[in-house]
């Protein structure tokens, strides 16, 4: 039981530590959670990475750099995310399609109008689709 309590209590540690740093030694490591040696800490570290319980890495010099871990709902939140991205993406897509429509032109122009001539409805409709003019609702 009391190596069950001190092991849960070193993992804290160093989880801990990564809300603090990005990047110690494993001197340093060590000696901030008070392990009893520097291999006992780079075997915790180690242990802890290898059962996805901490996102780290351990460089040939010692240094140890923490990377930011995502949960299991840290992930479903980014896919929603992703998903909502997609579709606004998809109606901002379609709202242009629409706008570049010679219908929406014509209806936005007014050029269904019996008091505007065919020969201008037209020149409208092309300056509008070409880019020139900037021409409102009447």
């Amino acid at each position: 039981m009391v190596q069950q309590v001190s092991k849960a209590l070193e993992k804290f540690a160093l989880r801990k530590l990564t809300s603090v740093y990005t990047r110690l030694s494993i001197d340093q490591l060590t000696n901030l959670c008070k392990f009893q040696s520097t291999q006992h800490a780079k075997k915790a570290l180690i242990d802890m990475i290898q059962k996805g319980e901490l996102a780290a890495s351990i460089d040939s010099e010692g240094v140890v750099s923490f990377d930011e871990m995502l949960t299991d709902s840290d992930s479903k939140m980014l896919k929603k995310m992703h998903s909502v991205v997609d579709l606004w993406n998809s109606l901002d897509k379609m709202q242009l399609d629409i706008k570049k429509s010679p219908q929406y032109i014509r209806k936005i122009l007014n050029l269904n109008n019996p008091s505007v001539d065919n020969n201008m409805q037209e020149a409208l409709l092309l300056q509008s689709i070409t880019g020139g003019g900037n021409y409102f609702r009447q």
